[in-house]
């Protein structure tokens, strides 16, 4: 019954888009930078945001990429779109038939939804749906495809088969088809070494590249829908705005006990700085079903380190534009 209880509450929470505040919530502080990023109100937009520059680098829409994969010289990891709604999505999702032969694999019909594999919403590169689709690795210069083909769910009534047929410091090579196809040409996807990812997406029955993310040395934190697993509940997935970190070299203690204004170091006992995407996540706010409103955890500071080896303090002041229209993530940072 617990169980039901939360869907209901996550329910209310996906009709709260059509619901207006009064009145804008007053700032708890307004010592350091304060600034703010306009997501809309179905978190459409991708805002990636610097704290050097205190500006916003680069903006792109979540639903124009399906999958991506990691860019470095080393890099072979694969990454799915969890956030993506287009056509009643639930983000994108991934299912490895365990074929070698491309025209075995027809049809989806007789996978449940349950068997769909989904990248761990830590984002680290060992916990992906694709997971190890090689033997060996770049590093030791022996990684080897083993050629098995997946399936990939991009929405409720498209999907399409795929195998990674090779990696190299500088490319990868790619079949895409439909499920019906025998064969698929290969595409060929080149890596941006100054970019933690190259971004694809499946649109008339081919596979296109995406510009997304600005190069990896010049932003800190993503504005993006996301997909958390509740994990508790049998893996139930909910798509939320979610406030991720940059891969590279950026690191985040969260902290919900000192209170913003009484960090004064980087450095404290009880602080530990994780590389987890989510460590900030979506949970700076919660939905109040009373007022029918988002509230931010006043409680809530987070301490980053940025890939610049920088230190700053953040914290969340609202949600809500002057109009009270809810998508514009108003925050408050300050460095160490």
């Amino acid at each position: 019954m617990k169980g039901y209880a939360y869907l209901f509450v996550l329910l209310l929470l996906s009709l709260s888009a059509c619901v207006k505040k009064d009145n804008t919530l007053s700032l708890l502080s307004s010592a350091g930078t304060m600034d703010s990023v306009i997501i809309g109100e179905q978190y459409q937009e991708v805002i990636y945001y610097d704290f050097e520059t205190s500006s916003v680098v680069a903006t792109a829409k979540v639903d124009d990429w399906d999958f991506s994969f990691e860019s470095n010289d080393s890099g072979s990891h694969i990454f799915l779109n969890g956030g993506k709604t287009l056509n009643g999505g639930n983000g994108v999702w991934v299912y490895n038939t365990h074929q070698t032969q491309f025209s075995a694999v027809k049809s989806a019909t007789a996978i449940k939804d349950a068997d769909y594999l989904f990248d761990a919403p830590c984002g680290l590169p060992d916990s992906t749906a694709f997971g190890t689709w090689y033997s060996g690795s770049l590093q030791s210069g022996n990684l080897q495809s083993k050629n098995e083909v997946y399936i990939v769910k991009i929405d409720p009534t498209n999907f399409l088969k795929c195998r990674i047929k090779n990696c190299n410091s500088n490319a990868y090579q790619i079949e895409c088809a439909p499920l019906a196809a025998d064969t698929a040409a290969v595409f060929t996807l080149t890596k941006e070494k100054d970019k933690n990812c190259v971004y694809v997406n499946w649109s008339n029955n081919s596979l296109h590249s995406v510009t997304m993310e600005p190069n990896k040395n010049a932003w800190d934190i993503v504005f993006t829908r996301f997909r958390h697993i509740y994990s508790a509940l049998n893996n139930f997935p909910y798509i939320v705005n979610a406030v991720l970190i940059n891969p590279y070299q950026t690191m985040v203690a969260a902290d919900s006990v000192t209170g913003y204004q009484h960090i004064k170091s980087f450095n404290y006992p009880g602080i530990q700085f994780v590389p987890h995407r989510n460590i900030i996540g979506f949970d700076w706010k919660s939905y109040d079903i009373q007022s029918g409103l988002y509230k931010v955890n006043p409680n809530k500071s987070y301490l980053i380190k940025t890939n610049s080896g920088n230190y700053f303090k953040l914290h969340f002041l609202d949600f809500y534009n002057k109009n009270g229209i809810k998508g514009t993530p108003t925050f408050e940072f300050t460095p160490l």
